[in-house]
């Protein structure tokens, strides 16, 4: 058959299967069928408005269907990218893309503009406000996203997969506090961890589920087999949508918990500091040397390397020192930085990062704690401690 004649049938093979699946252009799949039919050179670049633009070959060398398959996986490879890309851009508005290409590039630790697997782990592993200060998504996981979203085959994720992975809901979106409040509901007896009683009272009072079904799930969310979920697991079965967190907000509704036996969890926030300056506090001795000096509150944010919030927020951090410079020390940790920073975060009992604390003169107990990259949390915080301690100087 004629080229022109292919072209015909496989674009109204293309409006057939736009009217059914709108999200692909059938433009795109009649311009491929067309370019495999014939030779590039009697293609009509104007089927998709030039999205895809061929290269003149040769005389006699189109992709006809004796032509090299590396020519032809090259333009499948093409068409498929263009219609990831294409997706991406009508699916999105242009502040998603904006909210999005920011987590992308924080993501991006190598600037290479591309997402390899550890790369990929950080971003899956954090919302847009908060880190845990661990490792919590299984790298098995990761690979498996990263197959199932790496439309050209590269083995990393560009920006229009990672928009499509977006619009999947495979990020975390949200506040700490909202998967806090989940997670405490559930645990009922407040040891830190959901065991299989508590699971089976939510999933068949919320849900109806079979204690089978409860059996299903706890085995899934259980990635070391302490038959329990910690908080990173709960996360991990949130992501994934085992578990919705909506859901659990209308069983607490039906089932409130007594709030006297829950344990309160606190969350973590990283020679003589510079007062207007970010001064890095290298372990706890250091920070207990600096308390019994120094005279004004102290505030300490405590970071990790991997968590991108944290990296968000480091210039606004430094702005508020220099603006609270008469006020406030402002101190900062890396908690994974070494032994003795690793002993500062452990006795906060630091759970994510970024995290704050503040301290007065002399003892290392925590007035005031807060958490996640938020700028008016943060400034809105500072001001209430400022205005507590006036009213209690009166």
């Amino acid at each position: 058959e004629s080229a022109s004649e292919n072209l015909r049938k496989i674009s109204s093979l293309g409006g057939s299967l736009r009217a059914k699946m709108t999200r692909v252009p059938g433009c795109l799949l009649a311009l491929a069928a067309a370019a495999l039919a014939a030779p590039a050179s009697i293609v009509p670049r104007s089927v998709c408005g030039g999205i895809l633009r061929t290269a003149r070959p040769p005389p006699g060398q189109g992709l006809r269907a004796g032509a090299s398959p590396l020519r032809r996986e090259m333009l499948h490879g093409l068409v498929r990218r263009r219609v990831a890309e294409t997706v991406a851009a009508r699916s999105a508005t242009s502040g998603d893309l904006r909210e999005l290409r920011e987590r992308y590039d924080a993501a991006d630790v190598d600037g290479d503009t591309w997402l390899n697997a550890e790369e990929l782990r950080g971003v899956l592993e954090c919302s847009d406000s908060f880190c845990l200060n661990t490792h919590w998504l299984p790298l098995e996981q990761v690979e498996r996203i990263m197959v199932q979203y790496d439309v050209n085959g590269d083995g990393r994720i560009g920006f229009d997969e990672f928009v499509n992975l977006a619009q999947d809901k495979q990020l975390l979106e949200g506040k700490l506090e909202e998967y806090m409040e989940a997670f405490e509901g559930m645990d009922k007896d407040g040891s830190g961890f959901i065991d299989q009683e508590e699971m089976q009272a939510y999933m068949i009072t919320a849900l109806g589920a079979t204690q089978g079904e409860v059996s299903k799930l706890m085995a899934e969310g259980d990635t070391n087999a302490d038959d329990k979920i910690d908080f990173a697991e709960f996360l991990g079965l949130i992501r994934s949508r085992a578990i919705d967190l909506q859901q659990v907000f209308k069983y607490l509704e039906m089932t409130p918990m007594q709030q006297d036996t829950k344990k309160q969890t606190k969350i973590r926030p990283s020679a003589l500091p510079i007062p207007g300056e970010v001064n890095m506090v290298h372990g706890k001795s250091q920070m207990d040397y600096i308390l019994s000096q120094v005279k004004t509150p102290i505030i300490l944010m405590i970071a990790f390397h991997w968590c991108r919030p944290c990296k968000g927020f480091a210039k606004k951090y430094e702005r508020f020192a220099d603006g609270f410079k008469d006020d406030l020390t402002f101190l900062k940790v890396y908690g994974e930085e070494n032994e003795d920073t690793k002993l500062l975060v452990k006795s906060l009992q630091v759970k994510s990062s970024p995290s704050f604390y503040i301290f007065n003169h002399g003892k290392f107990e925590p007035v005031s704690s807060f958490k996640g990259a938020n700028e008016d949390r943060f400034r809105t915080r500072i001001l209430e401690f400022q205005n507590d301690a006036i009213a209690e100087n009166k």
